[in-house]
């Protein structure tokens, strides 16, 4: 799940010369605070602020200091500019976690995952894999699983459809 805020949107001036009392130019502010948390184990995988700025007019800066609202292009260019650093922390912080399934059956030695050819993981890929956890009913009234205790790490074998064999790594 990824969980993210505005955390500020507001007018700056960049301090220059001496005392800062040279060529102040306003600029607008928005910052995001992300938080990414993986609801199979409720970790809190990362957070972070990403922060974007965008020069304004010292008209603008006064009109916002005053109470009118930012200009629509400016509030659209500072959350345009958040986008990419945002995708690109996210898809660090997945990447860089073990895939997580959970396990079906266990027939000897390999073990059936809820991790198939779908997903696009390679044989040999590693994952961790929790037992049944807690038996609830959701809002709409369908029994569901809580993750239990992590059952191991598992080193995918051979590929279904949508499950895998696995077998543990040791």
């Amino acid at each position: 799940v990824l969980s993210g805020a505005v955390v500020n949107l507001s007018v700056q001036y960049d301090k220059t010369g001496i005392y800062g009392f040279r060529e102040n130019e306003p600029f607008g502010v928005m910052e995001l605070d992300l938080k990414l948390i993986d609801v199979a184990t409720g970790v809190l995988l990362g957070e972070t602020s990403i922060a974007s700025r965008d020069k304004l007019t010292e008209t603008d800066a006064s009109n916002i200091r005053l109470g009118k609202p930012f200009p629509p292009k400016v509030v659209d260019k500072l959350q345009a500019e958040l986008v990419e650093p945002s995708l690109r922390w996210i898809s660090q912080k997945v990447t860089a976690q073990a895939w997580v399934g959970f396990i079906l059956s266990i027939d000897k030695r390999r073990i059936k995952v809820t991790v198939g050819r779908d997903t696009g993981l390679p044989l040999g890929a590693e994952l961790v894999a929790y037992a049944q956890g807690q038996r609830i009913r959701s809002g709409g009234g369908r029994i569901l699983y809580l993750p239990g205790p992590p059952g191991g790490r598992l080193k995918l074998e051979e590929f279904e459809a949508r499950h895998a064999w696995a077998e543990p790594v040791v």
